[in-house]
């Protein structure tokens, strides 16, 4: 592994898939350690959230869906600041419904349906705190989003 960006763990708690950034790879193993596979990326991917299907961000602003492992579902996004593409996604989180990306160079949270297009978006502006750059995003089991809002050293809570 080189450079190992991202970890998720599936929604079933038997595999654990790695971003390897370096070897522009996913590789995924056992919650022991053991190697299960791997397949290439056409990036360098960065971060990775499993539940029912693999999404992945990546080096050319897009989000990689996959629905088996190594099998393509769906590819969004493209580099620019509108409701349909990014600039830098860092990380990504699921509620189990949609995906949360950290769309750090456009300063903000993007909401996404599963293997589909805008949702909403989290910038910030609703109490007052502007995003600078946020490279990381959570949710908790009560659908609370956790934003790790970097050029600004904080994190940040937003309920549901």
């Amino acid at each position: 592994m080189a450079d190992p960006y991202g970890v998720s763990v599936d929604s079933s708690g038997t595999t654990v898939y790695v971003s390897d950034w370096g070897n522009r790879l996913i590789q995924y193993f056992t919650p022991t350690g053991g190697y299960l596979g791997q397949w290439s990326v056409p990036f360098f991917p960065y971060g990775i959230v499993a539940t029912y299907a693999i999404a992945v961000t990546g080096s050319v602003d897009f989000i990689d869906v996959f629905y088996a492992a190594g099998s393509p579902g769906a590819l969004f996004g493209g580099t620019g600041s509108s409701n349909t593409t990014y600039s830098q996604p860092y990380d990504l989180a699921t509620d189990g419904s949609y995906l949360y990306i950290a769309d750090s160079g456009n300063n903000r949270i993007m909401i996404n349906a599963w293997g589909s297009y805008y949702v909403g978006q989290i910038n910030g502006s609703s109490s007052g705190l502007m995003f600078n750059a946020p490279k990381g995003v959570a949710v908790d089991g009560n659908k609370n989003v956790y934003v790790a809002d970097t050029g600004n050293n904080r994190i940040v809570k937003f309920g549901p």
